[in-house]
Formats: structure tokens, sequence, C-alpha cells
């Protein structure tokens, strides 16, 4: 009679633990789903810094180009000819191109295009 008490009690005791893993489980399953949107808000609400620091590296180039064209201008009359300058625009357009994927993308963005960040795989 002991016995069969004491069998029922571990029984009882295992379901308890069964109801409360999965009770644990579901919660943990929700805790990860608060933080990928967390972390996607995050990342949507720093994305500006990303597309400002790109845009910075390349606007700078153009201003060091235009700035210091005027300083030494005298200078670059006498010996630079048609090819530089071809190649300095060339160099130019390249380091200005991620700018204007950003603002392209920017502009998806705004149109409507963006992702969903409630979407959970």
């Amino acid at each position: 009679m002991v016995r069969i008490f004491k069998v029922r009690q571990l029984e009882e005791r295992r379901r308890l633990l069964v109801a409360r893993s999965e009770m644990y489980r579901q919660t943990l399953k929700l805790e990860i789903a608060n933080i990928k949107f967390a972390a996607a808000l995050l990342r949507r609400k720093y994305k500006f810094l990303r597309i400002s620091s790109r845009s910075l590296w390349a606007i700078a180039p153009l201003l060091g180009f235009l700035l210091g064209r005027r300083r030494h201008e005298s200078k670059q009359k006498e010996g630079r000819g048609g090819l530089f300058k071809l190649l300095s625009a060339v160099k130019l357009l390249g380091r200005l191109g991620p700018l204007f994927q950003n603002l392209r993308s920017a502009a998806r963005w705004r149109s409507g295009e963006r992702e969903n960040i409630t979407r959970f795989p």
C-alpha cells in the first residue's frame, strides 16, 4: 500500500514537472521573440548612422577635391592634362557610388518597400 502511494506521488510530481517545463519552454519562446523584435527595432532606429557615416566618407573626398583645387589652381594648370582629370572623375564617382545606393535604398524604404520586422521565422 505504501509503495502504491509513493508511485502515485512520483507520477503526480512527474506530471507537474512536465507541465512546468512546458510552461518554461513557451516563456522562453516568447522571450526570444521579444529579443528579436527589440533588436530589429534597434537596427531600424540606428540605420541612419550607417547611412550618414557612409555618405560622409563619400562626400569628404569631393569636398577635399573642391577645396584643394582652389588652393593649387595655378600649379595644376601647367602640368595636368585631360587624362588626369578623367581618372580623377572616375575615382570620385567610384567613391560616391555607395552614397547613391544608400539614397536609392532609403527612397525605396520610404515608398513602402520596407521589410516587415514583426515577422519571425
